[in-house]
């Protein structure tokens, strides 16, 4: 059996209700809401750009499921998508080698399916620098699988992809809508110790498909606007679309009146959303809830030092480096301060630096940063590329110079 580092709270001096946390999504932010579009490489790169660029202007990052078969995923293709996931707006998942067929496959096929969820993750993680998020000792970790088609024919065969999905450590196996339905809500899920996953989910079409398609329904604007609502209303929800911005079978994505920017305009902007990716979301909960961190906090009168230390072992299956957020209430002797401050040291180093203030909930969803709401800070804070192991500092001294605190 697998040891998992428990929580531990520990307190050096005497000073009451000492209290670390780890909040449940990013931010503590109540829901989420993420995009998502599907066949990279596959058509035009250009129009998958533009989408990406309506929605990043929104402050919404994409995810995007990306072919990987070089006829298809060309030097053009891969240098034309690397800045935007180098600028957080965009995060890679595999979606096949070549979008193969799954709903109308034979006994032929099986040993392509079970190449295609390994390849298609091996060759993409070569082609793109991943960035921090998904790096670890030297390592890019890719950990998305965005099945193409919702079902597969054979059934038998969809417990053998899956179990690929496992064996070659993606977190997730996605899907698009399945016919007839309105998925694309749900809460985050559990870890399915069967299978070795997160439970599989549904995202919901956002556009509407060609004609040869059309047991599949659009998304209209309200049925749009109503998921977003619950989310703002209800902890815990997440509400995931995707499209296919491929011009002109595909939408309006292009027209910044069209219903596409316009169903992004209702989505952006809100302080309790955390606009994340399937990528970023299960990499938090699994490093939350699978591998969590153990903590070690001791208090002084003059800061507390929050130690957190996570297993070098589960990194290496995950890469798990997007920032947790770490609740800390704060002690008496700090809450009368106006101004907190927040550092970070991490294995290895020898001086601590100063962690981006948050004035409010608006402009981020990644990255790291803290922020104080009345008597709590929410420290965001990630493991560096090349250790397990770093210290928080929280004081209300006059700040640690530019160049850090020995």
């Amino acid at each position: 059996m697998r040891w998992v580092a428990p929580l531990i709270l520990l307190a050096a001096t005497a000073l009451a209700d000492t209290n670390v946390t780890i909040s449940p999504m990013y931010d503590n932010r109540q829901s989420a809401y993420i995009h998502t579009i599907d066949d990279y490489a596959g058509y035009n790169s250009s129009d998958f750009i533009t989408a990406i660029d309506k929605a990043w202007a929104l402050g919404i990052p994409t995810e995007v499921g990306a072919y990987a078969t070089n006829t298809l995923l060309t030097a053009g293709a891969i240098s034309a998508l690397q800045p935007y996931l180098d600028a957080g707006a965009a995060v890679v998942a595999s979606h096949s080698l070549n979008e193969y067929n799954f709903g109308a496959c034979t006994s032929n096929d099986l040993a392509f399916y079970e190449r295609t969820v390994r390849d298609s993750k091996t060759l993409l993680e070569a082609a793109f620098d991943l960035g921090d998020v998904f790096t670890y000792g030297g390592s890019d970790y890719l950990v998305n699988w965005i099945q193409s088609y919702a079902t597969v024919s054979p059934s038998s065969f969809q417990p053998i992809i899956t179990h690929m999905a496992a064996t070659n450590l993606y977190l997730l196996d996605a899907a698009g809508m399945q016919a007839g339905t309105t998925n694309g809500k749900f809460a985050v899920g559990s870890w399915n110790e069967t299978t070795n996953l997160y439970d599989r989910i549904y995202r919901h079409a956002m556009t509407i498909y060609p004609n040869s398609f059309t047991n599949y329904l659009d998304l209209n604007q309200t049925y749009f606007a109503n998921r977003i609502d619950s989310c703002l209303t209800t902890t815990g929800e997440v509400y995931c679309t995707y499209s296919h911005p491929a011009s002109p079978t595909y939408g309006d994505y292009d027209n910044d009146d069209g219903q596409y920017v316009t169903m992004l305009n209702y989505a952006a902007g809100h302080s309790e959303l955390w606009y994340t990716t399937l990528s970023w979301l299960y990499s938090y909960r699994y490093l939350r809830d699978r591998a969590t961190p153990t903590i070690t906090c001791t208090e002084s009168s003059a800061y507390t030092d929050i130690e957190v230390t996570c297993d070098g072992a589960e990194r290496e299956k995950y890469g798990l480096g997007f920032p947790l957020t770490y609740e800390y209430a704060l002690p008496a002797s700090m809450t009368n301060s106006s101004v907190v401050h927040a550092y970070v040291k991490h294995d290895g180093q020898t001086a601590f630096l100063a962690i981006p203030n948050k004035t409010g909930k608006t402009g981020f969803s990644s990255g790291n940063a803290f922020r104080r709401d009345g008597n709590t800070l929410y420290i965001s804070q990630a493991f560096s590329t090349t250790t397990t192991n770093f210290t928080l500092r929280v004081q209300t001294a006059r700040p640690i110079p530019v160049g850090g605190i020995r």
